[in-house]
C-alpha cells in the first residue's frame, strides 16, 4: 500500500545457566543487538506486505522476528521466551484516511437501515412506489 506504519514488538528473553559465561562476556549490549535483529527482520517482512495483510500476519511476523532471534541469540547464551507484535499503528494519514472511510461507511449503512425500516413499518406505500 505504500504506507508508513509504526510496528512495536515487545521480546522475552533471558540469559542461560549452563551458557551465562557466554551471555555476559560475549555480547556488552544485549538489547541494542536484540533490537537490531528485531528491527532487521521487521524491515524485511513487513514492506513485502499490504496494510491489510500486516495486521492479519502479525503472528507470522512475530513468528518470523523470534525464530531469527533464536538462532542468532543462542550463540551468545539466551534463550528468547516470547515474542509479541504488540501494536501496528498506521501513519496518522493513513488513519485519519480510514476513518474518513468508515465514517462515510457507517453513515451509508444508516441510510439502508432507516429506509428498511420505514419499509417494515409502511410497507404498502413503499410497494406501490416500486412497482
Amino acid at each position: 500500500d505504500n504506507v508508513f506504519v509504526n510496528v512495536v514488538a515487545s521480546v522475552q528473553y533471558r540469559a542461560l545457566a549452563e551458557k551465562a559465561s557466554d551471555a555476559f562476556y560475549k555480547l556488552s549490549n544485549t538489547r541494542s543487538q536484540i533490537q537490531a535483529y528485531v528491527f532487521d527482520v521487521i524491515r524485511a517482512s513487513v514492506p513485502k506486505l499490504d496494510l491489510d495483510a500486516t495486521f492479519e500476519q502479525k503472528n507470522d511476523i512475530a513468528k518470523a522476528v523470534e525464530e531469527e532471534l533464536e538462532k542468532a541469540m543462542s550463540h551468545y547464551g539466551y534463550e528468547i521466551v516470547q515474542t509479541l507484535i504488540v501494536d501496528i499503528e498506521p501513519d496518522e494519514h493513513v488513519k485519519r484516511a480510514m476513518n474518513e472511510i468508515n465514517a462515510g461507511m457507517m453513515c451509508a449503512s444508516f441510510g439502508i437501515i432507516v429506509y428498511f425500516s420505514h419499509l417494515t413499518m409502511y410497507p404498502s406505500i413503499y410497494l406501490t412506489s416500486v412497482i
